[in-house]
């Protein structure tokens, strides 16, 4: 049996255990296969494992040659997601390896760069690329969209369009949440009747909660509700998510409640729905029905994860946690942050301030 096969075999769920147990045996073995790597070092990066990823990258140099394409394309993600190449030096690592006019090398570059903020750089690749393909096409435009910039991500799915090159699912993914971000509606609807009756492509349960996603950005709840009433798929998660935001953004408590309820039937395990419906609860002042909600989420044994976040300065990477009290500015940062809310306070125009409370 070959190596790749075996692999995708023994990590089904990609978990630690099956990735080191694959590790051994891929170490073990005396020849050189790049989709052995290639297929492991993905799933390191799909579930954060890059210390396992980086052990792969060092095995891998003992054999003194460059990589292939696709292998080249998930250790510059590797790299990029585990903090250790800044969007310089994972470009020159592709021309240095002449790996820059690779269609799938320049997608990596641009997924990578997107995903730091360095928009202007996943730009400057993407206009650089010749013979663009769908999967650059969607990569930019998913960058856009990612980014709230849905002008743009528009522009440029229409360009595309005028390129000749026909959209996938994952395209239509990414230009409709683009559409979300800036309450488009009717050049939402329009994309997403042409799936089918244009491209002959039947929208899966990601199109329809983004479609959920525009309606309710733009406040139209009864058309939202409406329309996951008239699915032809069982609603997911994502749908109903989309559908809660709008309720929140609103205050519409009732609404909230009945997204909840079918929440709590898909992803009991959710403490983020608890959360939200008893604060839904708070802010219109139905105090008994808020504390109802936190006693149900504390009696199946749930409890709130903790906030995090990061960030890098030039002393290295920063970690934050909610409530923290370890960092040794910890009195700056919450004088800073006090101000901070002071201003959203002041200035916000939105009936959900009370989510910045921290009420639960």
């Amino acid at each position: 049996m070959r190596i790749t096969k075996a692999l995708n075999i023994r990590i089904p769920n990609a978990s630690n255990g099956y990735v080191q147990l694959a590790l051994q045996n891929l170490f073990a073995a005396n020849g050189l296969d790049f989709g052995a790597y290639g297929c492991l070092i993905q799933h390191c990066n799909n579930h954060g494992l890059f210390r396992q990823g980086k052990q792969l990258h060092a095995r891998l140099a003992l054999f003194s040659v460059t990589p292939n394409n696709f292998l080249a394309a998930k250790l510059i993600i590797l790299y990029s997601k585990s903090n250790h190449l800044r969007e310089a030096q994972i470009y020159a690592y592709a021309v240095r390896n002449s790996y820059d006019s690779n269609i799938y090398i320049a997608t990596a570059i641009i997924d990578t760069y997107a995903k730091s903020g360095f928009l202007h750089g996943a730009k400057r690749i993407f206009d650089q690329a010749k013979g663009k393909s769908l999967i650059i096409w969607t990569a930019i435009i998913s960058a856009y969209a990612a980014h709230g910039d849905a002008n743009t991500a528009l522009g440029l799915f229409n360009d595309m369009l005028n390129d000749g090159i026909r959209p996938d699912p994952i395209t239509f993914t990414a230009v409709l949440a683009a559409c979300a971000h800036s309450g488009v509606v009717e050049e939402a609807w329009k994309i997403f009747d042409a799936m089918f009756m244009k491209y002959g492509i039947q929208p899966s349960v990601k199109h329809y909660a983004c479609m959920v996603g525009v309606l309710s950005r733009a406040g139209r709840l009864s058309e939202a509700v409406e329309f996951v009433s008239k699915m032809p798929i069982e609603p997911s998660a994502k749908v109903w998510g989309a559908l809660l935001n709008g309720a929140c953004v609103s205050g519409d408590v009732e609404l909230g409640k009945f997204v909840c309820d079918n929440l709590f039937e898909i992803e009991p395990e959710n403490t983020g729905n608890y959360i939200i419906m008893a604060n839904l609860y708070s802010q219109a002042g139905r105090w008994e029905e808020a504390d109802k909600t936190r006693e149900r989420m504390k009696k199946i044994g749930l409890k709130k994860i903790p906030g995090s976040s990061w960030i890098e300065t030039s002393g290295g990477l920063q970690n934050f946690i909610a409530r923290d009290v370890s960092n040794g500015r910890t009195e700056e940062i919450y004088e800073m942050l006090g101000g901070l809310l002071g201003l959203i306070f002041l200035h916000a125009k939105c009936p959900w301030k009370w989510l910045l409370l921290g009420d639960f």
